[in-house]
């Protein structure tokens, strides 16, 4: 996927980027999918990744978020590279992950699986917990239901949910209206 950074219109120029990806190689084993690639999500902005299958999309996200180490490039977070940190560690700085596919823990109840979301919270998660039982009353009735219990849309609506218990700066969702 090779891309030059698009600015939508009222986009400030000059500041500075909440998460950037700059002349990125990446991809998977010897393949590679992305090619100079550079995005960039300025405060208070909503980026889409639009094309078709195969074109790198969740390849994208999958480097941003610490899956796939960038062959090339930088990946900045405030501006602080993060290119290469492992995922857990790239929760605790801010940003949250939803994965297209496997995104719940079917085993588990939807009590346990937002609590595995805020496994690295310090503090607060049971009022984090708490908000989001009362954003998502759809979760909030069926809180000691297992996942697998649920429908495909449903269970997208809690691994949303999962994600947001860390309180992220950036979500970065793969597919978001996938099974619903």
């Amino acid at each position: 996927m090779s891309d030059d950074t698009t600015r939508p219109a009222g986009a400030t120029d000059g500041a500075d980027p909440v998460l950037s990806l700059s002349g990125v190689d990446s991809g998977y084993g010897e393949v590679q999918v992305l090619d100079d690639c550079s995005v960039r999500l300025d405060p208070g902005e909503i980026v889409c990744l639009v094309g078709p299958n195969g074109a790198g999309k969740s390849t994208v996200l999958k480097t941003a978020f610490g899956l796939l180490t960038p062959w090339t490039g930088s990946v900045n977070y405030h501006g602080e590279e993060i290119g290469g940190m492992a995922p857990e560690d790239i929760v605790r700085e801010g940003i949250g992950y939803v994965p297209q596919t496997d995104n719940v823990f079917g085993s588990l109840t939807i009590d346990e699986n937002l609590r595995m979301g805020g496994v690295a919270r310090e503090s607060g998660l049971d009022r984090v917990i708490g908000e989001l039982y009362d954003q998502f009353s759809l979760l909030d009735e069926r809180r000691k239901s297992k996942a697998r219990t649920l429908s495909g849309g449903q269970r997208q609506v809690l691994a949303f949910a999962r994600a947001l218990v860390m309180e992220p700066d950036v979500l970065l969702i793969d597919e978001p209206s996938a099974g619903l």
